[in-house]
């Protein structure tokens, strides 16, 4: 039981530190994953080999990944606004070492001149920001003639329907007549370890779905304290306990951040009016199927594209 206290309470700081390329796929499938790589490779090819390019909210730099591999030449600078450090926190960062990243930057202020890159870039970022004030400041530090590619998230996609499972198996923990108060409880001696018991067997008898990532990792925990508790050691059990709300807090904000960011067709088509307000041209707004027949098709995001005037 060693975990430390997270330094920071921001949830995307908290995700990215955790090895973590990507932060919405449908499933764990790897070709979700291609197929995402595909359609951002299918963008490197579109621009200049050698072109500037500025992926917004770039986390731990997935797209620009993808873009680099498809053409080695690009310079890329990646900015988000939790406090990322890809070298740092991913085991392999691989090609991401020649990517310019640059954290704690609001999308809304970028901190660019006017026309400085050849490409703007955002996979699941930009609309997590402002909209009017986003898009405005993202067309901005486009060159005339340069390329927008968006991947925005979708209300009804395979990506915002399980973050809302996972949200609500988070709220059902954190509950005050949930498990983790009853941890709390019991660790400060106000109830017995029975009462304890059952509130976990409350948990698991339920009928709400529960997941082996969310709530199994928690009962781990949970057991760990219990174990602590019975060797003496109540304040390394303290810690456990402390640590396993910061991060089932963190996790449950991040989700609602995802929740309130995902678009119905009514906001992404006005997303496209705030962008051709602002000098681009979008050339298309459509949803991003990916899957190898229509039975396994999956509903990703809107992707947009555009040129700035």
């Amino acid at each position: 039981m060693n975990e430390p206290l997270p330094e920071t309470n921001d949830p995307w700081t908290l995700y990215w530190q955790a090895d973590r390329l990507d932060s919405c796929i449908a499933s764990a499938s790897p070709g979700d994953a291609a197929a995402i790589a595909a359609f951002w490779q299918s963008f490197a090819g579109r621009i200049n080999d050698t072109a500037s390019v500025l992926d917004l909210a770039t986390g731990n730099g997935t797209v620009p990944k993808c873009l680099l591999q498809a053409s080695a030449a690009l310079e890329i600078t990646a900015v988000d606004k939790a406090a990322i450090d890809p070298m740092t926190y991913l085991q392999d960062g691989g090609e991401l070492g020649q990517v310019n990243f640059i954290g704690n930057v609001d999308i809304c202020a970028l901190p660019f001149a006017a026309a400085s890159f050849d490409a703007v870039t955002s996979q699941f970022g930009l609309e997590y920001a402002p909209l009017e004030a986003a898009t405005r400041s993202a067309a901005a530090v486009l060159k005339p003639g340069g390329s927008m590619q968006l991947l925005l998230h979708h209300s009804d996609s395979e990506i915002v329907k399980p973050a809302a499972a996972r949200r609500d198996e988070i709220r059902r923990l954190l509950a005050t007549d949930g498990i983790i108060h009853a941890l709390i409880a019991y660790i400060n001696n106000r109830i017995p370890l029975e009462q304890l018991e059952t509130a976990g067997q409350g948990h698991l008898a339920s009928a709400h779905a529960k997941t082996a990532a969310v709530s199994g990792q928690i009962f781990d925990g949970v057991n760990q304290v219990i174990l602590g508790m019975q060797e003496g050691d109540r304040q390394e059990a303290e810690l456990l306990a402390t640590v396993m709300v910061a991060r089932l807090s963190a996790e449950q904000a991040r989700l609602e951040q995802l929740l309130d960011a995902a678009l119905t067709e009514q906001q992404a088509t006005k997303i496209r009016g705030m962008l051709q307000g602002s000098g681009v041209d979008v050339e298309r707004l459509d949803p991003l199927l990916i899957g190898e027949t229509p039975d396994s098709r999956a509903l990703i995001g809107w992707q947009l594209s555009g040129t700035k005037r």
